[in-house]
């Protein structure tokens, strides 16, 4: 199985499967608190990020860091859910806390520790709401090792943006289907 701390594809190993959208897959390994609500200063309204003229190029420094000139953040009211690894369990992180966004329960970022209770990771998600759409969505991640010192980029080609138009047919969403469009 491809979940849990298994790298993320094509992340160079900077972040696990299950942290693609702030959190993907199992929840078994981790016991969750809800700690509370506070004001606090997270990456909102992403939509110069996500403007065509936002090219790799232009969202990147040459020193590797997010251009301030793209990137925006609001203080806003989060809801803070905090995760420690189960006893018994194995997983990259011993801890995780995740910030949530009060309105749509969102994850707007996430404090990745390793076993120790160092902080290791930093990670944000910069969305848009496609309001034609009703959606909310990121239109960029951004993951930091603070330990290694790295950070990696997703989403941030804006070459062909969402189509929302798709529609399959009913028989497109049968395990049948799933397993003939599936690669082994």
């Amino acid at each position: 199985q491809i979940v849990y701390d298994n790298p993320l594809t094509a992340s160079d190993g900077l972040a696990t499967t299950d942290q693609k959208w702030g959190f993907n897959g199992p929840n078994d390994r981790f016991s969750y608190k809800l700690v509370g609500k506070k004001e606090m200063y997270v990456p909102y309204n992403a939509y110069k990020l996500h403007a065509k003229e936002a090219t790799p190029d232009k969202i990147i420094t040459p020193e590797g860091r997010v251009n301030q000139d793209y990137a925006r953040y609001e203080l806003h009211r989060v809801w803070i859910v905090d995760a420690t690894l189960k006893e018994g369990t194995n997983h990259d992180y011993g801890r995780r806390t995740f910030y949530l966004d009060e309105d749509s329960w969102w994850i707007m970022l996430v404090d990745g520790y390793d076993r120790r209770g160092q902080i290791w990771r930093h990670w944000e998600s910069h969305d848009v709401v496609f309001y034609d759409v009703g959606f909310l969505a990121a239109s960029a991640e951004f993951q930091y090792d603070m330990q290694a010192g790295r950070m990696i980029a997703l989403l941030i080609d804006k070459e062909k943006g969402p189509d929302f138009t798709w529609r399959g047919p009913d028989t497109y969403f049968t395990p049948a289907s799933v397993r003939s469009n599936g690669v082994r």
